[in-house]
């Protein structure tokens, strides 16, 4: 793949990430701006609490679909060091939208939606069993502890199934993405601001 079309691809890969449908949803059917409802974050979770279940359901399939459809498209061609690039362009986007002053959601279900372009249900699987865990060892009280074990099972995961240095990088930089997010998430609880994580 050549550089133009390179750049082009990623482009496209962001702009895909960065479809604020949660803020969309939450004033569409909420009739709220949903960085005012609960956390501040444009994701999922305030999706259900400003427009109900059958609406939240719908953003989280989406955020989830944005990750996936779009890396099945456009990462086929791409050279090995470009495929890690082109991976992390839709967390990139959901993490920090350029629609919403390029603040945006944790990007969980997003990364959910780009390891399951990648390995089809065995990621996301390990990445599952890893928020299950996180539940039995924190609730809800922690979200760097949900995160970290998430991204604990999906490394367990690539080691011993011994992914390529591909999959190493996209978790490396999956894992640095998400690890800011809560970092903010937590900032932003801890100083009574709205929570933009």
């Amino acid at each position: 793949m050549g550089t133009t079309e390179f750049i082009g691809r990623s482009a496209l890969l962001f702009l895909a990430g960065s479809l604020p449908f949660a803020f969309i949803a939450a004033k569409v059917f909420g009739g709220k701006d949903i960085r005012e409802v609960a956390d501040g974050n444009p994701g999922a979770v305030n999706a259900f609490r400003t427009a109900g279940p059958v609406v939240g359901s719908a953003v989280l399939l989406l955020d989830f679909l944005k990750g996936v459809v779009p890396l099945l498209l456009w990462l086929d061609g791409a050279s090995s060091w470009q495929k890690p690039v082109l991976a992390m362009m839709p967390v990139l986007g959901h993490a920090f939208m350029p629609w919403l002053g390029f603040k945006g959601g944790k990007a969980i279900t997003t990364s959910f939606g780009v390891w399951t372009a990648l390995t089809m249900w065995e990621g996301p699987v390990a990445m599952g069993a890893g928020a299950v865990l996180s539940l039995l060892l924190a609730g809800r009280k922690s979200e760097y502890v949900k995160a970290a074990t998430i991204m604990a099972s999906l490394g367990a995961y690539l080691a011993i199934t011994g992914k390529g240095a591909g999959l190493w990088a996209v978790f490396a930089a999956d894992a640095i993405i998400m690890g800011f997010k809560q970092w903010q998430y937590e900032s932003s609880t801890r100083k009574g601001a709205r929570r933009w994580s």
